[in-house]
């Protein structure tokens, strides 16, 4: 039998966070599907982990819920995603697999983004690899924001000038891996926009007509929202957060379960990427509603989809609407989105076809 060729994946694969999860999950199964070996390489530094435990147990979004959540995580992992090995918790512990794969990308997700919660970590840069045996490369990262890479040039662009093709997320990232290497990266769609969901099994939670609601509001916002769903005879589901007004509360819920719900839901209401991409690719009405300063990801998404003035700054206004003002065609929007998706892969096909099989 013909040796596969190996690809290996780096990015946030193992916290407790749908779009992360399922990002991975999206470009581990398209890579299988084009014929690859796929590994998620396991990389879990202690920091990250950390954050997380702070927000599901700590903080203002502390949940008992939150166990069943992070199990739920736990399970969807082991069942769909294949590990590099045990968890490698320092980037030393990475270095069996400098020559392991014939393919390596670094992302999806803001695998550069630094802050006050997230140091730089050249780990998602791949030094690692053996570039003389593996393709390095990155698909759909970003620095998010907050973040100029600029500043990290002694450590960055040594780094980025080991890769043999860049592919960013978001044009703020471009510009300064442009700035960087003097090469323009492509960009990219997210890898949620790659993998065809209608394959996934993902039968009804809920029996009654219901808003599937993905943002975190206080009692004021949270009005808005029970006023439009009373008018529409709608309930209120909190799919991956909670408020205490809200029909019913899916804090436990894992990548599945939250699919799930979005996808038999009448309509989404949520200020999150993930919950605005996956609004799109079940084709229910949506409600996007983000601060201005941080509303990037999701106007350049909404725009390369054709809904360019479906961004709201706040929620009010909202139970003076009908549900039919918030209603598109999708099938115009898969139109509109099918250039950016098959440039996408026509990337990641080409990295692919370049790899050599060299990986041992």
């Amino acid at each position: 039998m013909e040796n596969k060729l190996k690809a290996g994946i780096i990015t946030f694969h193992d916290t407790p966070n749908y779009g992360a999860t399922l990002q991975c999950y999206a470009l581990s199964s398209f890579l299988k599907s084009e014929g690859a070996d796929v590994e998620v390489i396991n990389y879990r530094p202690p920091h990250t982990a950390l954050q997380y435990i702070k927000s599901l147990f700590f903080g203002k979004r502390r949940s008992l819920q939150n166990f069943q959540r992070v199990a739920r995580f736990n399970d969807f992992v082991k069942k769909n995603l294949k590990l590099s090995g045990p968890a490698a918790i320092a980037p030393g512990a990475l270095a069996p697999l400098a020559r392991r794969y014939d393919l390596t990308l670094t992302g999806s997700d803001e695998v550069w983004k630094v802050d006050h919660m997230r140091k730089l970590d050249p780990t998602y840069y791949l030094p690692f690899c053996d570039t003389t045996k593996t393709r390095v490369t990155s698909y759909a990262a970003s620095a998010s924001t907050v973040t100029d890479l600029r500043k990290y040039a002694d450590t960055v662009k040594p780094l980025l000038d080991r890769f043999a093709a860049i592919a960013v997320r978001d044009p703020h990232t471009a510009e300064q891996v442009e700035a960087l290497t003097g090469k323009a990266p492509v960009q990219v769609v997210d890898p949620t926009f790659l993998w065809d969901w209608s394959k996934e099994e993902l039968p009804p939670i809920e029996t009654k007509p219901y808003i599937a609601l993905y943002s975190w509001l206080n009692d004021a916002e949270f009005a808005y929202v029970r006023k439009f769903a009373d008018a529409q005879g709608w309930r209120i589901v909190c799919v991956g957060c909670r408020h205490r007004g809200a029909d019913a509360n899916q804090m436990g819920i894992g990548p599945k379960e939250w699919l799930q719900l979005f996808k038999h839901s009448e309509m989404v209401v949520t200020n999150f990427f993930h919950g605005v991409v996956f609004a799109m690719l079940f084709g229910r009405k949506l409600y996007a509603h983000v601060d201005a300063a941080k509303r990037m990801k999701l106007a350049r998404v909404l725009e390369i989809a054709g809904l360019p003035g479906r961004l709201h700054d706040d929620l009010k206004g909202l139970e003076n609407r009908s549900a039919a003002d918030f209603a598109y065609d999708a099938v115009a929007v898969r139109q509109y989105l099918e250039p950016s998706i098959a440039g996408s892969k026509s990337f990641l096909r080409a990295q692919l076809a370049a790899s050599g099989g060299k990986g041992q």
